[in-house]
């Protein structure tokens, strides 16, 4: 197989770190493959890690537990319009709380956190849910606790999770890699709905 001039000098002079990487990464695309998933999804959830990884380091992650509201077993609402419901209030939350802990962002001068929301149905639970990631600019990281712990509180008591306990945890990122490939784990034919980024 002959590879072009610029991926020879490329994969040339990468770590080994990063050679191992790319090893456990075809490796698991090709598991993937052999179980069913098509190539053109692999290629796609592949690129959305390195996007990912490449932007920032993330702090936390988070996301809802599964209630019954969300099994969809007394409610017929489609996915798109379900996912539509929870952006909005996540954009209404992420706004609030930016505003508690960091005030008014005028002209973009004030540091905001980056908030990653990603729409999944679990497997074993048949429920739906998001899962959240989150990064923290150096002039924010000292109010990095405080911007969860608003969050969480103004998440729950959001009026569309109120009612049905759809409440919020989050979790320190220990493992980079680990949550970019959770991240993008569950990347379907609906992922350009599923995603939803709020800075």
């Amino acid at each position: 197989m002959r590879y072009n001039r610029q991926l020879r000098r490329a994969i040339y002079r990468c770590p080994e770190v990063v050679l191992d990487q790319l090893r456990m990464d075809f490796q698991l695309i090709e598991i993937n493959i052999r179980k069913g998933m098509p190539w053109e999804l692999e290629k796609k959830r592949f690129g959305m890690r390195m996007w990912l990884g490449d932007i920032c380091d993330w702090a936390y992650w988070g996301g809802t537990n599964v209630v019954p509201a969300d099994k969809n077993i007394h409610n017929n609402e489609p996915d798109k319009s379900w996912v539509r419901k929870i952006e909005k209030a996540c954009g209404e939350v992420v706004e609030k709380t930016n505003r508690t802990v960091f005030g008014r962002r005028y002209f973009r001068k004030v540091a905001y956190p980056t908030s990653l929301a990603f729409y999944e149905r679990g497997d074993k639970t048949d429920g739906k849910h998001i899962h959240t990631l989150h990064h923290f600019p150096l002039g924010t990281v000292d109010r990095a606790s405080t911007y969860l712990e608003c969050f969480t509180g103004y998440w729950n008591e959001h009026r569309i999770n109120k009612g049905v306990g759809r409440t919020f945890w989050y979790e320190p990122v220990i493992d980079q890699d680990k949550a970019m490939r959770y991240a993008t784990k569950k990347m379907t034919s609906n992922y350009e709905f599923g995603w939803f980024a709020f800075g």
